[in-house]
């Protein structure tokens, strides 16, 4: 049985397409706070604390889901490739532990006309076009 950590937790039994824009946000900010309407009975997030002292009661607070719970490294590299077309330097990481990509710096790729980016089994990033 895997074990869960807070975040996971939080996101276990929402719906696919919202979990999926969560973890787009996720690319770019540390954490999304999760909240829920009880009249609508839609889910939304936001990078912003302040909804999260929102005075409306149709409003529940779920949780905070942080981006090193949900994303490996790698998908947080590469979402910050994606979000600020720059190779990260100990960047982003929780709990003492930034992350920093140590594979090959492209410049030429990183700063040419791509619409993707992965990263092979050597921990290379590889733009595509």
């Amino acid at each position: 049985m895997t074990t869960l950590n807070q975040s996971q937790s939080i996101l276990a039994d929402l719906p696919a397409s919202f979990v999926a824009e969560v973890k787009q946000t996720l690319g770019a900010f540390s954490e999304a706070y999760i909240t829920y309407n009880k009249e609508t009975g839609e889910y939304d997030h936001t990078c912003c604390i302040a909804l999260s002292g929102n005075p409306n009661r149709s409003i529940e607070h779920l949780g905070t889901v942080r981006s090193h719970e949900v994303l490996t490294e790698a998908e947080q590299i590469i979402d910050y490739v994606k979000n600020f077309k720059s190779f990260p330097y100990y960047a982003g990481g929780e709990n003492g532990k930034p992350f920093t990509y140590t594979g090959k710096k492209d410049w030429q790729a990183l700063n040419s006309d791509w619409s993707d980016v992965i990263m092979d089994n050597d921990g290379n990033l590889q733009f595509i076009k």
